[in-house]
């Protein structure tokens, strides 16, 4: 009975310490879950730091959406702020966003895919990103018992939990069991034993106690003895020996399951060194063989899953009994993220150097970490000055140096303008970042510096140009009110001068004409000898003074009329040749009396053009009568008409003295004459070129001169060829001839009864013979008055109003006096005065 008791309370102290070992055991599989997610969460932390950080550097340097995305390997980046107190949440996706401002102040998200930032997921171990508090506990789902453990990532307000497959019975467990059933039934089976030895002896008491018994075997632990340490973290810690004696490995369970070994147990070391890259293999198996007692081994190492995953795994321990033996431990997290912030840290860097201005990355105690080219190029630093480590105050106080002018940007304590030696200026501004970081942003603003000078100056310009404007239109104003008194008085003066003109016109040709007509009675002693020959030259003298006065004064009206826009042509179709050679037989006679030659040589078949019969004639009887008087004794005076192209030119040419270039600018304009060194009278007014000139412009044409010093002078009038069908064009002096030459022809009578002459006075001189009684006179002296030979053509010119100075001549008595007393003499007598009276006539 005694026996019994002990068993039972032997039995039950073992199986209080069984159930405290697999309590234990439950706890440290807890335990070693959320250790696993505290460093699980340290990890995850730190990525996301690191992504926040590297957000920030972006935002800073004003990147755009899309290269934020594509330098921080973010999936989404939108603006959004995140709830109060928090920078990181998780969308309903199942990603992380990650929140920083900008630096115009706004929030901005980026998502990241949680699996980017947590462990792969294996069997073993499942780690999710959650909202949640910190917790451990076991939970049943599905019928699978696992230990779950959640710890908070920093001040994220997030939690990784991380889930492991935790049955109630395992193999330490069922290992544990084992052995404590071994440890019961060993004294259960005592007993029983003893029992039934004890039982026959108390049976039969005079029997003899048996010296000995048999000895039971003593329990074997098998090769159990020889085992790793069964408390291996799977995925995470493993164990392994190595003997260098024979190269040998042994690996554990959990090991041999980590590094993706075929088995566990002992294997070659060259079989453990085929799991790795030969440059791994070879620094491992340096640290094995090479290692003495007291060395420490560590040593880091990447397999590949069959999945094609890296993975990483430290090995450590050290040398114990001639073996060395240690832990193996899984290290991807630690070495993924040392990667992926080399990775930050290169993208980083690229951000920064990719800034055009200075860009300067200070900690929380103001000590430089980062800068970019820029900070240390536009600020003319040395390198010695920029390293990691140095103060804020030390390196602003090196660029003080080449500072000209800082002034403050606003009301912004932050930004300042900065205004370099060099001639640049700088826009400075630092920002505080969410870890408490300092971040100094500079931007080159020189070309807007210059153009905002030009605007400034454009502005004063704008301002000096607008007072002047002002003064200017004062100016202006006083200017309009004395242009319109001048304009007033001009106005008054050429009123006056035209009732002048009219006046004059009046008074001085009405005298003329007498003085000329008896003059020219008298030179021509129509009434007898005068007795002495000295009388008759005063009267040539006389005439011939009367007749240039008169040109002048014709002249100067002709100039007024054109002057104020009064003067009119009257065009037709004419022959250009017939007004020319109508000229040139005029003023033949003034050219012989000079000893002048001068030839007339017209193209043949010249078209007619619309032209004034009158003008043209007058236009060249001006040129000739310039070329005589700059021509000397035995000179020559040539008289052509070509066409050349749409024009037809008439050109008199003259050997005579020449025009000096000085004078050919101002030629051609009124009362303008060339000067003259050789003593020679230049009688005139200067009007004859500015008439030409006019007359030229009126049918659309033009005046050239070329001339050469003591070589002549060549005179042009270009004209236009008339248009074909011209509906305002009067027919020809040859058609009108045509015309006129089925009549009968008309004796004087006839003529005189024609309308606007029919006052005409008969002088009893015209009924000659040798008279106006026949048609062929009358048409000589039309011809010599009017240009055609036809009596009623000239009539019908004089009626239709084509020249009112030729119709007012016309109605004149003394004109057909001189016309009648002209043809009653002798031949001779009648081309002279045919000549003479033309010449009047032409003036």
């Amino acid at each position: 009975m005694v026996l019994c008791v002990l068993f039972a309370a032997f039995a039950g102290a073992l199986g209080i310490k069984g159930y405290e070992d697999y309590r234990s055991t439950t706890e440290q599989q807890l335990l070693s879950t959320v250790s696993a997610s505290q460093a699980l969460a340290g990890n995850v932390g730190a990525a996301l730091a690191e992504r926040r950080t590297q957000l920030e550097t972006l935002l800073a340097v004003n990147a755009s959406a899309g290269r934020i995305r594509d330098l921080g390997n973010f999936t989404r980046v939108q603006n959004g702020a995140p709830a109060e107190g928090r920078w990181t949440a998780i969308s309903e996706t199942g990603e992380v966003e990650i929140f920083a401002r900008s630096p115009r102040g706004d929030w901005v998200g980026a998502a990241v895919p949680a699996e980017a930032i947590l462990p792969e997921e294996t069997p073993n171990q499942q780690a999710v990103l959650v909202e949640a508090t910190p917790s451990s506990a076991f939970l049943n789902a599905s019928g699978v018992r696992t230990a779950r453990a959640c710890s908070s990532v920093l001040d994220s307000a997030l939690a990784v939990c991380l889930s492991r497959p935790a049955p109630l019975l395992n193999q330490s467990n069922l290992y544990t069991l084992f052995v404590y059933a071994l440890l019961i039934l060993a004294p259960a089976l005592a007993v029983l034993g003893l029992v039934q030895t004890l039982g026959p002896i108390q049976k039969k008491p005079g029997a003899p106690r048996p010296v000995s018994g048999p000895a039971l075997p003593p329990p074997t632990l098998g090769a159990g003895a020889n085992a790793m340490p069964d408390y291996e973290v799977p995925g995470l810690v493993g164990f392994w020996k190595f003997t260098p004696r024979t190269l040998t490995v042994t690996l554990g369970d959990g090991a041999a399951a980590m590094i993706g070994a075929p088995f566990g147990g002992d294997m070659s070391l060259e079989d453990f060194l085929e799991l790795m890259s030969a440059e791994e293999g070879r620094a491992l198996r340096e640290a094995l063989t090479t290692a003495t007692a007291l060395d420490d081994i560590s040593v880091i190492f990447s397999v590949r899953t069959p999945a094609g995953r890296k993975q990483y795994f430290e090995m450590i321990g050290g040398a114990s009994d001639g073996k060395y033996s240690g832990a193996l431990l899984n290290v991807t997290d630690r070495i993924q993220a040392k990667l992926n912030s080399r990775k930050a840290e290169t993208v980083t860097r690229a951000a920064i150097d990719a800034h055009p201005g200075p860009f300067a990355v200070w900690d929380n105690r103001k000590r430089l970490t980062r800068w970019n080219t820029a900070f240390m190029r536009d600020f003319n630093l040395e390198k010695s000055t920029l390293y990691v480590g140095a103060s804020y105050d030390f390196v602003m106080s090196e660029i003080s140096r080449f500072v000209r002018v800082e002034r403050p940007l606003g009301d912004d304590s932050t930004a300042r303008e900065l205004y370099l030696i060099s001639g640049r200026w700088i826009r400075l501004q630092d920002r505080r970042t969410s870890n408490s970081d300092l971040i100094t942003v500079g931007l080159d603003i020189t070309s807007l510096k210059q153009h905002e000078h030009s605007l400034s100056k454009s502005e004063r310009k704008q301002r000096t140009i607008i007072a002047e404007l002002q003064r200017s239109r004062g100016q202006s104003q006083a200017l309009a009110r004395r242009f319109a008194e001048e304009k007033a008085k001009a106005e008054r003066a050429s009123n006056a001068k035209s009732v002048f003109l009219a006046s004059m016109s009046h008074e001085l040709r009405t005298p003329l004409n007498a003085i000329n007509g008896f003059s020219e009675m008298i030179a021509k002693e129509v009434y007898g000898e005068l007795g002495d020959k000295r009388y008759k030259g005063y009267a040539e003298d006389i005439l011939e003074s009367g007749q240039h006065l008169l040109d002048m004064i014709n002249d100067i009206l002709d100039m007024a009329k054109i002057e104020a826009g009064k003067m009119q042509i009257s065009r037709r179709l004419i022959d250009p040749s017939d007004a020319v050679d109508s000229a040139v037989r005029l003023i033949r006679r003034r050219a012989s009396d000079k000893k002048v030659t001068l030839s007339f040589d017209p193209d043949d078949e010249l078209p007619e053009i619309q032209g004034d019969h009158l003008a043209i004639k007058q236009m060249t009887l001006n040129l000739i009568s310039n070329a005589i008087k700059f021509t000397d004794e035995g000179g020559r005076i040539m008289v052509a008409v070509t066409r050349e192209d749409a024009w037809i030119i008439i050109r008199v040419a003259d050997t005579g003295v020449g025009i000096s270039p000085e004078d050919l600018p101002r030629l051609a304009q009124p009362f303008e004459q060339a000067s003259s060194n050789d003593g020679r009278n230049l009688k005139g007014t200067g009007l004859g070129l500015a008439l030409t000139k006019s007359f030229a412009e009126m049918h659309g044409g033009r005046l050239a001169i070329e001339s050469t010093l003591g070589q002549g002078t060549t005179v042009s009038i270009f004209l236009p060829v008339s248009s074909p069908g011209d509906a305002d064009a009067e027919p020809s002096i040859q058609e009108t001839e045509a015309a006129d030459a089925a009549n009968a022809p008309l004796g004087f009578s006839q003529f005189v009864g024609a309308p606007g002459v029919a006052d005409a006075p008969r002088a009893p001189s015209l009924t000659s013979p040798s008279g106006f009684t026949t048609g062929r006179g009358l048409a000589r002296c039309t011809r010599a008055l009017y240009g055609v030979s036809n009596p009623t053509a000239a009539v019908a010119r004089a009626s239709a109003g084509i020249s009112s100075r030729w119709r007012m001549r016309m109605s004149s008595a003394r004109r057909w006096r001189r016309c009648s007393l002209c043809w009653n003499t002798t031949t001779a007598s009648r081309n002279s005065c045919s000549s003479n009276g033309s010449l009047s006539a032409a003036s």
